[in-house]
């Protein structure tokens, strides 16, 4: 049996989709609200990918958009995107991910937050702590397969949640947390 090119990568995409709604729904979000179609058609250029990541990141977390440097009037991101790094950026902002950030564990985050695009095998994105380090930025080249974005994003959350937490037990033992913040 052959399966003509296009309907292979339709359905690849399709799946992507499903695997990153999936994903989205184990973490407790009713994904009957993000999206009703996750059906990829390349043909027709109908892909509900992106609506689907930036959905279900923002249920995930308090703000989630996509940054286009092109478009954008705003010069709050310029300086995260002049390299030339992605053609669109996802921002996503999170009091978890600003704590960690700017806290003791902050350094050590960092480390996992850049080396997590190097984990991704069908997407080109580079992840980033945003200027301010009040959340994370994914600059994508080429984002590929969204479940594997989805999924590299709910690791660094379930990271970020670890770090928050041990920070806090430090505290609760005696140890100043705010002592150790880290400086910019």
């Amino acid at each position: 049996m052959h399966i003509d090119v296009h309907d292979q990568t339709s359905y690849e995409h399709s799946i992507s989709n499903l695997a990153a709604l999936k994903l989205i729904h184990d973490e407790g979000v009713d994904v009957t609200k993000i999206c009703t179609h996750f059906m990829v058609h390349v043909n027709t250029h109908m892909d509900a990918g992106y609506d689907i990541l930036v959905a279900g990141v923002n249920e995930l977390f308090q703000s989630a958009e996509i940054y286009d440097s092109e478009i954008e009037d705003e010069d709050d991101y310029k300086e995260l995107v002049e390299d030339g790094l992605g053609d669109s950026t996802l921002i996503i902002k999170d009091s978890l991910f600003e704590r960690v950030l700017n806290g003791i564990f902050g350094e050590e985050f960092e480390t996992i937050l850049t080396k997590s695009g190097h984990a991704l095998e069908y997407s080109d994105c580079e992840f980033r702590p945003l200027p301010l380090g009040n959340g994370i930025a994914v600059l994508m080249t080429y984002p590929g397969m969204i479940h594997e974005l989805v999924k590299e994003i709910i690791s660094l959350k379930h990271h970020a949640i670890k770090f928050d937490y041990r920070a806090k037990e430090m505290n609760s033992d005696g140890v100043s947390y705010q002592n150790h913040k880290r400086t910019a």
